[in-house]
């Protein structure tokens, strides 16, 4: 049994006959993280797959410990939020560009996930309220998870759910928000903005979302 990521009608589970069998046709579209055309029936309120042809497979992903566990996380959190067809469509494209970048491994794994989960909440419908640049420059600015805005630091309040941003976190943020499927990674960030980046995305999901998701926390536990 395998969940499937469509399109037009959103997450369907489906039985892939002989998936287990090295010699099977369909074996290769059951392993999680495929982009895959799927020809599917309906028997007895079953769905079942009766062709498949793989678009790509992604196998970069298999080759590497951090960008499999990164994978996990991706797929966990599209199946939760992809609730209806018109999510599902939505969410899609950011979801295949997400699984090409670990493939490629050109890119922090971390900055690929940060990237993913600060734009699929804003794709849909958990956007925060940004405020534009201001004149001059070096305006500095703060991140709230009780408002779910960025705005300038002079109305800082002093509490936890506040965040002040550094001035590359901000950019960062605001290219993803406006950035395309294909150019959402087009960009490479230094150390302590990235870990900026993973603690606002992070928590700002699992709140949004009422979830903790954990599977990450597996890579701090590796014993190399």
């Amino acid at each position: 049994m395998i969940r499937i990521l469509s399109r037009r009608r959103g997450v369907i589970s489906a039985i892939v006959p002989g998936a287990g069998k090295m010699n099977s046709r369909n074996a290769a579209c059951a392993r999680p993280g495929v982009y895959a055309s799927l020809t599917l029936t309906l028997s007895r309120s079953f769905h079942y797959v009766s062709e498949s042809q793989i678009i790509e497979s992604f196998m970069g992903i298999y080759e590497n410990i951090e960008a499999l566990t990164a994978m996990a996380h991706v797929l966990e959190i599209s199946s939760d939020i992809a609730i209806s067809p018109e999510n599902a469509n939505d969410i899609f494209p950011y979801v295949i560009y997400t699984l090409h970048a670990l493939s490629a491994r050109r890119k922090d794994y971390r900055l690929v996930v940060a990237v993913f989960e600060w734009k699929i909440m804003d794709t849909v419908g958990f956007s925060v309220d940004i405020i534009p640049p201001k004149i001059p420059e070096n305006t500095s600015y703060v991140f709230s998870f009780s408002s779910c805005s960025i705005r300038s630091a002079r109305c800082q309040n002093s509490n936890r759910e506040e965040v002040a941003l550094l001035p590359g976190t901000y950019q960062a943020l605001l290219f993803i928000r406006n950035a395309s499927p294909e150019h959402m990674f087009s960009f490479d960030v230094t150390e302590d903005i990235l870990e900026q980046l993973i603690y606002i995305s992070r928590k700002y999901l699992c709140e949004r979302l009422d979830k903790k998701y954990c599977k990450l926390d597996l890579l701090n536990q590796k014993p190399f």
